[in-house]
């Protein structure tokens, strides 16, 4: 017994020891992700009784507009950082992200100057228009970060990508604590928490070896390289970015349509709970994500028998992993917010337990989105985004006509787990795996889960109804 443990630990030890090795990447991208959870997670319950919903329904309203336009700034080419193989291709593609990223600014400033007025006015938050300006340094940050991530990926520095998040995140909850509790807990304590970590987060990145490369990186400039890595590179901007921006432009449409017709204290329901539910995906996520992709890409090109079983490990590992937590916010939801972040903040609770399974689709299809970059199939992400949004814009028609602030939440949820369910038996069919068993026995999981818990919850109800039914 002990034999076969040691047989088991001692390759996971000796692979933590080895410097760049999967093990390490691995344990060093979780690792500093989860001390950035631990830190939001510690301060939220502090903010939630600070700020108000209205106030948090404002700034989504702000992040999600920056947001939308950073995608299109850099036209997705950081996201090639990984694939070329000769270094002067590389640094003309952070070269070209890099004009792209300023030389936007030169359209943003003056157009959100004039016209982010009319822009909030139309979304019911016309106390924001004075930070207006934001907007475009926001962005531009925004973009910088994106950069810097995707140079860490190409050279597998984990480490210093979570140092980055670690600090951004202490400087940003401090930034915003302050504010609350100085002026209070309204929307630019939340907007200017936010630019802090963005612009902390773009210091911290630069590391010795970076700053090495920047000599080389402003005075190797040459326009044909550029123009050569541009038209070499196109399929980015031509299938990666339509299907990034559609993306996100999706995981965000629900705050503009919520703002236009419910007001921003019904996104300040709907944007905690998706912040908080975020949280573990972040985690999860963004922590594994370009690792997983790192990996994927040595098995694809080296064994590429391989990656039928790896796609099959990864769907029903991260299916395990969420099926447990995320059933308990669907049905704990409501419970679980009221306790923890008062009253007020009731309602994100119930709009928690309508999204909760959502995010365990949205998590492997977050994954599996990043093999379409291996095989060059873009145009697959574009599409699954597509139908995503087709879903989505399907399941916000009832809601609105019948002005159902929740039923809105949950046919946008069940409209997105159709469409994720779609994309991943898109990327089954892509690397021949066969979808019957695998998908089969999740979802008998997880309507046990679900039933079970729904079961405990009702017993609850039943022994002591005059603490579960406050």
């Amino acid at each position: 017994m002990l034999k076969k443990i040691r047989a088991r630990v001692e390759p996971l030890l000796a692979g933590l020891r080895t410097k760049g090795s999967f093990t390490q990447n691995l344990a060093v991208a979780f690792s500093s992700n989860a001390l950035t959870f631990v830190i939001t997670f510690l301060f939220t319950p502090i903010f939630s009784r600070i700020y108000t919903p209205e106030a948090y329904g404002k700034f989504a309203l702000f992040s999600t507009i920056s947001n939308n336009v950073m995608v299109l700034v850099s036209l997705s080419f950081p996201n090639a950082f990984v694939l070329p193989r000769d270094e002067r291709k590389f640094l003309d593609l952070v070269r070209l992200s890099f004009l792209l990223a300023f030389g936007s600014m030169i359209i943003l400033v003056p157009f959100f100057g004039f016209s982010g007025k009319n822009i909030l006015h139309f979304f019911n938050a016309e106390s924001l228009v004075e930070y207006r300006w934001l907007i475009a340094p926001s962005i531009l940050v925004s973009a910088i970060n994106v950069i810097w991530n995707n140079w860490h990926s190409r050279e597998k520095e984990f480490r210093r990508n979570g140092v980055a998040q670690i600090g951004a995140a202490v400087v940003s909850r401090t930034v915003g604590l302050s504010y609350g509790l100085g002026v209070g807990g309204f929307a630019p304590g939340l907007l200017l928490s936010d630019f802090a970590h963005k612009f902390t987060a773009s210091i911290i990145s630069v590391n010795k070896s970076m700053r090495a490369r920047f000599t080389e990186l402003f005075y190797g400039f040459k326009w044909s390289n550029v123009r050569e890595t541009f038209i070499e590179y196109r399929q980015y901007p031509l299938y990666s970015l339509p299907g990034s921006w559609v993306a996100g432009f999706t995981s965000q449409l629900p705050v503009l349509v919520l703002s236009r017709f419910y007001g921003v204290s019904a996104v300040g329901q709907f944007s905690y709970a998706n912040s908080l539910l975020n949280i573990p995906i972040q985690l999860i996520a963004f922590s594994l994500g370009s690792v997983f992709l790192q990996r994927a890409t040595e098995i694809y090109y080296d064994t590429p028998e391989r990656m039928p079983q790896l796609i099959k490990d990864l769907y029903l590992r991260v299916f395990y992993l969420g099926v447990i937590p995320f059933g308990v916010l669907s049905v704990y939801g409501e419970w679980i917010f009221t306790f923890i972040l008062g009253k007020k903040w009731q309602t994100a609770g119930v709009f928690a337990g309508y999204m909760a399974y959502y995010y365990i689709f949205y998590l492997v299809s977050y994954f599996f989105s990043s093999l379409y970059v291996i095989i060059d199939k873009q145009k697959y992400n574009l599409l699954g985004h597509g139908i995503n949004l087709g879903m989505m814009c399907l399941a916000f028609i009832p809601g609105v006509i019948l002005q159902d602030v929740k039923l809105f939440v949950m046919l946008f949820s069940i409209g997105s787990v159709i469409a994720f369910t779609v994309n991943i038996l898109i990327v089954f069919r892509l690397f021949r795996v066969s979808p019957v068993g695998v998908v089969v026995r999740s979802w008998l999981i997880l309507f046990g889960v679900f039933i079970f818990l729904t079961l405990v919850k009702m017993g609850l109800v039943a022994l002591a109804p005059s603490i579960f039914l406050k």
